[in-house]
């Protein structure tokens, strides 16, 4: 392969293009939606004109424009003088951070996982290379827009020749998801502020926010029984043989030769062998809907989305992140009770998940709750197996979160009832006339963690 060229490598605007480099993005959804090319071209030049300048030096430049304009038509007028100094702040502006450009090391050190909602903390070391101090630079700028930092205002910092320090800020993801982060990124700014000079870390990082979730204080399954505490079990109309080792006794006619204890065998001078607990297993099953229903705007937030150029068909996810948080709380919930839970999430795709007892860790778990995307079928139970259903009725409780009511929730609630399962329903629809066998619950509650009883 031919060596690309130092031009080539810092100029090709091919390479540019292909992806956004130094903006944070999430990475969760792909939806194939029709996007304007002069909304993208503006969207593009957007993003180089903040790579360059800094939001002081592109109001200034935006104001500059004219000024060139009538100042190179009228030499002898005031305005020609004015455009010469505005010019020449922009030239040792460029100057500067031609001929004194900074060596900075970066290295960022996020989180890889944190929760919806909840304050953390990213670490970045920054080591000066050059024999020359480095000021007034700003840091992780470019994770603005995805990531809300806690602190109020910008940070500039400044860093001695061959020195080094250690910078903590403090973001907050308002969504769960797999955010992709750009590079760590060192803006200086020296010394009018106008130009940024930018040094960039090599390394693309992830961080995977997980949904906001409660551990309920109180939890009441199906029939009428109440998990007050950590060891309460659930009656589960399965029984198997567990595997925790309950001691040794002699061997008798007719046990299986596979559980003589050899050592204590030895020991005794007879044969004895191993016995093991039968215990009843606990298990429950969780359905949840993710078919997200039709936003309803009001006539207010029509024009107001209309007049940010925002769209009118998108869907209501608040509904649909409460329903997922409520999903992580009770699988939490029942797993700390040494449960097994089984996760049904069916819409367009039908997702099955297991955690609990010797099964997916519970943070495993949440890594694919961030993952999980809503979705918009119209037909939303269609394609749910006989199978799952059956599988989802043998558990000992039975969890079913809806989003709307509807007829097809209806015949959904009646084919686990004709299973046999042990059911509670809970829905985020708002509507008054809700049937007797549905409650309802606030998304707000759910997602900041103020109910504590289910």
């Amino acid at each position: 392969m031919k060596p690309q060229s130092f031009f080539h490598r810092r100029f090709n605007l091919v390479s540019l293009l292909k992806t956004d480099r130094w903006r944070a993005v999430r990475r969760t959804r792909n939806v194939n939606k029709y996007i304007s090319p002069t909304l993208a071209g503006i969207a593009w030049l957007d993003a180089i004109a903040n790579l360059v300048f800094t939001p002081q030096g592109r109001i200034l430049l935006i104001a500059f424009l004219p000024l060139a304009f009538f100042a190179l038509l009228l030499t002898r007028s005031p305005a020609f003088l004015l455009f010469l100094l505005v010019a020449l702040m922009f030239l040792l502006d460029w100057a500067g951070k031609l001929f004194f450009p900074r060596r900075l090391r970066i290295e960022r050190q996020p989180p890889a996982r944190v929760v919806c909602g909840v304050p953390f903390v990213i670490r970045t070391e920054i080591r000066n290379e050059s024999f020359l101090p480095a000021y007034d630079f700003l840091l992780n700028e470019n994770l603005e827009g995805t990531l809300v930092r806690q602190e109020e205002g910008q940070t500039l910092y400044c860093l001695g020749p061959h020195s080094e320090m250690a910078v903590r800020q403090r973001y907050l993801l308002k969504r769960r998801g797999i955010y992709a982060l750009p590079p760590a990124i060192a803006e200086g700014v020296f010394p009018f502020r106008l130009i940024k000079a930018s040094r960039r870390g090599k390394i693309r990082q992830e961080i995977i926010c997980h949904p906001a979730w409660t551990e309920f204080q109180e939890l009441h399954l199906p029939g009428g029984i109440r998990l007050a505490g950590a060891q309460d079990m659930s009656v589960s109309n399965r029984t198997g043989v567990s595997q925790h080792f309950a001691g040794c006794r002699e061997y008798r006619n007719g046990d299986d030769p596979r559980l003589i204890n050899w050592p204590a065998s030895a020991r005794r001078n007879r044969l004895v062998v191993k016995e093991f607990q039968e215990e009843q297993q606990s298990s429950a099953a969780v359905i949840l809907d993710n078919c997200c229903p039709a936003a309803v705007w009001q006539a207010k937030e029509v024009l107001k989305r209309l007049f940010t150029l925002k769209s009118l068909t998108a869907d209501n996810e608040e509904p649909f992140e409460a329903a997922v948080s409520l999903t992580a709380s009770i699988a939490r919930s029942l797993s700390i009770r040494n449960f097994v839970i089984d996760v049904f999430a069916f819409g367009s795709e039908i997702h099955h998940f297991r955690t609990g007892r010797n099964t997916m860790s519970f943070e495993a778990f949440l890594d694919l709750l961030a993952s999980l995307d809503s979705s918009h079928s119209e037909k939303r139970f269609d394609g749910f197996p006989a199978s799952e259903l059956d599988r989802a009725a043998d558990a000992g409780a039975v969890f079913l979160i809806l989003l709307r009511i509807d007829p097809e929730a209806e015949k959904l609630y009646g084919s686990l009832l004709k299973r046999g399962a042990n059911l509670r329903v809970f829905t985020f629809d708002q509507r008054a006339d809700l049937p007797g066998w549905a409650e309802r619950l606030s998304c707000n509650e759910i997602l900041l963690g103020s109910r504590r009883e289910l």
